[in-house]
């Protein structure tokens, strides 16, 4: 991802400069998006709720990013999976949606707010992610060393 130049406006509010390109590929991937679920569940109501839904997070994402740092985007996915798994286990505490939503959260947040707090972007990561041995071991290896990575930058 690529960090965006941030001016400060005269009131010392942040304005972020996104690219035209970024904007236009984010409408279009909430298009696509839109029509995905609309052939899946042929309402559109709910393909323009999803489409709507998901453009408002892609856009958020990207200022949280621009704004705050690289990695933020992780951040408030992180929040949203932790609020998201709080909404559906409120009403019937699933173990199948409580504890899967709350791992990936928490991972995402601890991810996010690692990267953010030492200041480590994706272009400089530390340990390239590169594997040994064949092609069960090595993705196995790489997935592995990407869960440890926010762990890693503690130490």
């Amino acid at each position: 991802m690529v960090l965006y130049p941030v001016r400060m406006s005269p009131r010392s509010l942040p304005v972020v400069d996104i690219p035209f390109r970024q904007a236009g590929s984010k409408i279009v991937a909430s298009i696509v998006v839109g029509a995905t679920i609309y052939f899946l569940s042929e309402s559109l109501s709910q393909a323009a709720g999803a489409a709507g839904a998901y453009l408002v997070l892609a856009v958020g994402a990207a200022i949280a990013e621009a704004v705050i740092g690289e990695y933020a985007d992780n951040l408030l996915l992180g929040l949203l999976f932790l609020l998201l798994t709080a909404v559906l286990s409120v009403p019937d505490p699933w173990l199948q949606v409580t504890i899967p939503g709350t791992l990936i959260g928490c991972w995402l947040l601890i991810d996010g707010f690692q990267h953010l707090r030492y200041g480590e972007t994706r272009a400089e990561l530390s340990a390239p992610y590169s594997h040994d041995g064949g092609p069960i071991t090595g993705i196995l290896r790489v997935f592995l060393t990407r869960i440890l990575e926010p762990f890693r930058l503690g130490g």
